[in-house]
């Protein structure tokens, strides 16, 4: 079964889409889901070059559309190791809106959290990839999650994120819609898994950075969350704020911030892991594992998460949980799209 195809862009009006009902909220009350989730499902664009990427210029390769999203990629990857996700997302009333709807029942993924949007089109992320796999530009168009996502959307799936085991949210929503989720998780003892996205969206997570049990940031967005933490603990907004290392970054957010655990993504680095010991904050590297060849590194970090989190709801040690993250990215490396769709559980039971 192919879950991609090479892109043709045709938009046209789809009719038979409807956002979730009190009926079908109701349906997922009565399911049993292994993590609640909130955020994006997007069509991912991936132009490949042939040869060589010459920029300002016309380049011979390949254009590949699939399913993406920081969320979906998650909820899908978690899908495919047999664990049972259910994503809260909006998608506009066009054929992208109906494409992600069938990659959601392909996978066997519940539909009853996806709100059509008639005002607001299907979020499109468009990325441009070198010869050596590695993104070297992207345009998006999220407007979706910010305008069709309220609080009010979210509130008919409280008791569901009760019932489950862990919520995993990405900052595609409005700073009140993350806090309203991150407030009803602290609260209900829920773990909170946050993935900031980009610099930009990763500011609308610094008022709630209390409540979050897992933040996975990379090395520029924990720079600039750290930045925001401390304007905001010490009222000073200073440009000439010196740079902090990312070692500092780490004391200061699991230190000062309270996060409970930071799992700082540093590319093939590998991740540095770090959390509080007995009042004193300890730092971990974990390495990547090495590949020599890379088909694309879209959607690798996603797939660290997954595998981590799939050993959450194993209830492994934290340990293992990481080194199942990075066996799952290392997987993902070899695969094009921004998920891959030949994972299976029991590549990470090893």
């Amino acid at each position: 079964m192919c879950f991609c195809e090479l892109y043709c862009l045709k938009l046209s009006k789809a009719t038979n889409l409807q956002s979730p009902t009190i009926d079908s909220v109701r349906k997922t009350m009565d399911q049993n889901f292994d993590i609640v989730m909130f955020g994006g499902a997007v069509v991912d664009l991936s132009s490949f070059p042939k040869e060589k990427l010459y920029p300002k210029t016309s380049n011979p390769g390949n254009i590949l559309q699939s399913i993406g999203g920081v969320a979906n990629n998650v909820a899908s990857t978690l899908k495919l190791l047999e664990l049972n996700p259910l994503l809260i997302t909006a998608v506009g009333d066009d054929s992208f809106g109906v494409m992600v709807k069938n990659h959601f029942s392909k996978l066997g993924l519940s539909i009853d959290g996806v709100k059509t949007s008639p005002k607001y089109s299907t979020a499109i992320y468009n990325c441009i990839v070198d010869e050596h796999g590695e993104m070297q530009m992207a345009v998006s168009i999220m407007d979706i999650f910010k305008e069709a996502i309220s609080v009010q959307d979210v509130q008919p799936f409280e008791q569901v994120m009760k019932q489950s085991k862990i919520v995993f949210l990405d900052t595609n929503l409005t700073p009140q819609v993350l806090d309203f989720i991150c407030s009803v998780s602290h609260n209900n003892k829920i773990q909170v898994f946050v993935d900031p996205i980009s610099i930009p969206k990763c500011r609308s997570i610094v008022n709630s950075l209390d409540k979050i049990t897992y933040l996975k940031p990379n090395e520029q967005e924990v720079q600039e969350i750290t930045r925001l933490f401390l304007q905001k603990s010490t009222g000073k907004n200073d440009a000439n704020q010196q740079t902090l290392s990312l070692h500092e970054c780490l004391q200061i957010l699991v230190g000062k911030a309270k996060v409970k655990h930071v799992l700082l993504s540093a590319g093939a680095k590998g991740i540095f892991y770090a959390c509080d010991q007995n009042g004193k904050v300890e730092i971990q590297h974990y390495p990547a594992i090495p590949i020599e060849k890379i088909a694309s590194v879209t959607g690798a970090g996603d797939s660290f998460s997954s595998g981590f989190l799939f050993g959450l709801i194993q209830k492994k040690p934290i340990s293992d949980c990481i080194k199942m993250g990075l066996k799952c990215a290392y997987l993902k490396l070899t695969a094009p799209s921004s998920i891959n769709f030949s994972l299976l559980r029991e590549q990470l039971m090893k």
